[in-house]
């Protein structure tokens, strides 16, 4: 795989990977330096990236083999601190008082959820993966990644009740 291929590979995929790393994660420095740890790995992978029919799940793969590699050794120097409200959100931007207030309780509902049951929701509402896709990604079966999905939006909507009531 040449250099301008994996251009083509990071321009495709490279924003997608920073939002899910940065979902992982909930930090923004530590999403932006795990992208760059996963574009070296790549380059050293171009035999096997150029191999694959799909390396879409299979660089998931590598960013979620990533994160974890980095909380285990991070965990090792240091307890771990909770940084969702560091999180710049994409939604950052909207005007209406009423919508930011919605997606920062959706954030904050979002941070609430255990790891595992985050990614699994962004991965299939923000890149649209199939529960198949998901479980390659993360290493379980598909029926478990439909399980912390389904136990996800029922922990969402508990949590959003209140919310959506008020909206009505």
């Amino acid at each position: 795989m040449t250099r301008k291929e994996l251009g083509k590979l990071y321009d495709q995929y490279g924003d997608a990977l920073y939002q899910f790393l940065l979902i992982l994660t909930q930090d923004e420095g530590e999403s932006k330096d795990l992208l760059q740890e996963l574009l070296m790995r790549m380059a050293g992978l171009r035999k096997e990236l150029r191999r694959l029919d799909d390396p879409r799940n299979y660089l998931f793969r590598m960013a979620r083999n990533l994160t974890i590699d980095h909380h285990r050794k991070r965990r090792a120097r240091e307890s771990r601190d909770t940084k969702w409200h560091a999180l710049q959100s994409p939604f950052a931007q909207a005007v209406e008082h009423d919508r930011k207030e919605f997606l920062s309780q959706l954030e904050r509902a979002m941070a609430s959820l255990p790891d595992e049951q985050r990614s699994v929701v962004f991965l299939k509402l923000c890149q649209e993966c199939t529960f198949g896709e998901i479980a390659t990604i993360e290493g379980i079966s598909s029926d478990t990644a439909a399980s912390r999905y389904r136990y996800a939006l029922q922990k969402l909507q508990v949590t959003l009740a209140p919310l959506y009531e008020e909206i009505q």
